[in-house]
């Protein structure tokens, strides 16, 4: 029997919604991602891999799964992240008008709906579900393929870097974040860093005698300065929408803990979190140059105005905790063998060609990933995931819009036989 044939009667349907639902149940948020990889470690041992806990930081554990090849080939790493994404207002609004629970899934007109799903845990259901299936169907593979459900992606991805440090690699990797079934091979470089403004705190009953220095008010001066930054940087054609920033939580009190109870007490100390979306030309250290040229000129007019940049890893602190690394970007060349058997085996499974191959924002490029490390070690990496159709349209369900809370069943089956099917290609 044809190798790909057989290993497809192993990608049941059933499950892999039963085996979403079980991930999708765990409010997986950073650092709490241990419960959920507990499971699914579990998972794997039933189903006959070796599994191999990572203790990532103090009872902070991620789970290596590992399905032996001979030896002779090239080797595979199907690489997801178990941690998930905030909810917004509205979309905590919206679960609440639809009187459900975000962590009690289920399924409706073929849509999986569950908070998580998206980013990214119908793709990691996916990459089991194929891996499992390669294991049921005996597929004699040449290649070791590694699974490697990581935490703390969202928090720059200590996870993968973790694993990367102690050693683990192998020579493809394919990562299902959500890309619409797009074969995605860039993906941008992620700096995150702090800005701190200093003050001088008085209290109310005082302010008539000593000028507070207001924290608070100082930083709006940097937020008024960064809607002018521009960034140094070669572009890249295909992303000419990067680099791209956002400045974001902002929290200002009393000393350098944020103390906020005496609200009588003008703040001191304030902190503004900010993202920068890069392209391979652009470092952590061009980046802070080009903060300063904006916030500088602010000491001129206002001497009173005093500010600080942190990077990580300072960065990777209470309250914050945003992240431990600068992520690199991937840039995988398109004419890499990985993404042709990739292309190729999407149309055997779907009929059509996918949407886009490549970089652009159409496909996402603009998503920093784990691909920058994994790329970054030798790995050749390309995203190919589910469609996370909500993040991109506005669908509607009982009259609540819903953000990135639902993944078509079909997509995540998809990912699952595309997975497996290249995996045989490229490990038999």
């Amino acid at each position: 029997m044809d190798l790909k044939k057989k290993v497809l009667e192993y990608i049941d349907e059933d499950e892999l919604v039963e085996l979403t639902k079980g991930i999708v149940r765990f409010p997986s948020y950073p650092p709490d991602e241990t419960p959920v990889n507990e499971y699914l470690a579990d998972y794997m041992r039933k189903n006959g891999f070796e599994v191999e806990m990572q203790e990532v930081e103090p009872g902070r554990f991620q789970h290596l799964g590992w399905l032996r090849g001979s030896g002779e080939g090239p080797s595979m790493m199907f690489n997801g992240h178990t941690d998930i994404d905030p909810m917004t207002m509205a979309t905590v609004e919206s679960w609440k008008s639809m009187g459900k629970d975000p962590f009690d899934p289920f399924v409706e007109d073929g849509r999986f709906y569950g908070q998580g799903v998206g980013n990214m845990k119908g793709g990691v259901a996916a990459m089991v579900i194929a891996a499992v299936a390669l294991k049921r169907a005996k597929i004699p593979l040449k290649g070791d393929i590694l699974i490697t459900p990581v935490v703390g992606e969202l928090q720059g991805g200590v996870g993968t870097y973790h694993l990367l440090k102690h050693g683990y690699r192998t020579d493809y990797a394919l990562v299902p974040e959500p890309s619409d079934l797009k074969i995605r091979t860039f993906t941008a470089g992620v700096i995150r860093l702090l800005i701190n403004t200093i003050g001088k705190s008085v209290w109310i009953g005082n302010t008539h005698v000593i000028k507070p220095v207001h924290a608070v008010e100082k930083m709006c001066k940097v937020i008024k300065a960064l809607k002018n930054i521009e960034f140094t940087y070669t572009p890249k054609p295909e992303v000419p929408d990067l680099p791209r920033m956002v400045y974001s939580s902002i929290l200002g009190g009393v000393t350098r803990d944020y103390t906020i109870w005496r609200v009588s007490y003008t703040p001191d100390f304030c902190t503004m979190g900010c993202d920068i979306r890069t392209v391979p030309s652009m470092t952590a250290e061009g980046v802070v140059n080009d903060f300063r040229k904006v916030l500088d000129p602010i000491k001129e007019e206002d001497p009173e105005f005093e500010y600080e940049i942190e990077l990580p890893p300072d960065t990777y602190r209470d309250p914050w905790n945003t992240t431990l690394l600068v992520r690199p970007p991937c840039d995988t060349p398109v004419d890499e063998p990985i993404v042709e058997l990739v292309r190729k085996n999407h149309v055997e499974v779907r009929g059509e060609e996918p949407e886009g191959i490549g970089a652009g924002y159409h496909l996402g490029s603009h998503a920093g990933n784990d691909t920058g490390y994994l790329s970054e070690a030798g790995i050749i990496s390309v995203t190919y995931g589910p469609r996370n159709k909500n993040a991109q349209t506005s669908e509607k369900l009982g009259g609540s819009f819903f953000d990135e809370q639902y993944m078509a069943v079909d997509d995540m089956l998809t990912v699952a036989k595309v997975y497996a099917m290249t995996t045989i290609d490229l490990c038999t």
